[in-house]
C-alpha cells in the first residue's frame, strides 16, 4: 500500500507542479503585454514536464494526464490495473484543489475578480 501510496502523491504534486507553471506562464504573458512570448510558454510547459519526467518519474511513472495514462495502456505500455479511476480521480482532483487553495491564498480576490463571459471573449481574442 505504501508503494501505491507514493505514486498518488507523486502524481499530485507532479500535476500541481505542472499547471501551476504553465499557467502561471500564460498569466504573466497576459499580464506583462506579451514579456514572455508563445515560445517562452512553449518552453516552460516544456521544461517543467521534463524536470518532473527527471524528478518523480522513477516513482509513479510520470503519468501527469490520465488521457496519456490510458493512451499508454491502451498501447500495452502501461498496465490496465494500475490505471484506475482512483489514480485519475486523485490527481486531477486533488491538484485542482491544491492550485484554487494556493491561487486563493495568494491572491487578494474580490468579487469583481471573477471572471465573466466578457472576460474570456477578451483573453481569448487578445490570443
Amino acid at each position: 500500500m505504501d508503494g501505491k501510496k507514493n505514486q498518488i502523491i507523486a502524481e499530485i504534486l507532479g500535476t500541481y507542479f505542472m499547471i501551476f507553471a504553465g499557467c502561471g506562464s500564460v498569466v504573466v504573458n497576459l499580464s506583462t503585454a506579451g514579456t514572455v512570448t508563445f515560445p517562452g510558454i512553449c518552453a516552460v510547459w516544456g521544461l517543467v514536464v521534463m524536470v518532473l519526467v527527471y524528478s518523480v518519474g522513477h516513482i509513479s511513472g510520470a503519468h501527469f494526464n490520465p488521457a496519456v495514462t490510458v493512451a499508454f495502456a491502451t498501447c500495452g505500455r502501461f498496465p490496465w490495473k494500475q490505471v484506475g479511476t482512483l489514480r485519475c480521480v486523485a490527481t486531477s482532483s486533488s491538484s485542482s484543489r491544491i492550485g484554487a487553495t494556493l491561487h486563493y491564498l495568494i491572491c487578494d480576490l474580490t468579487e469583481h475578480d471573477v471572471p465573466t463571459k466578457q472576460h474570456q471573449l477578451q483573453v481569448s481574442a487578445s490570443l
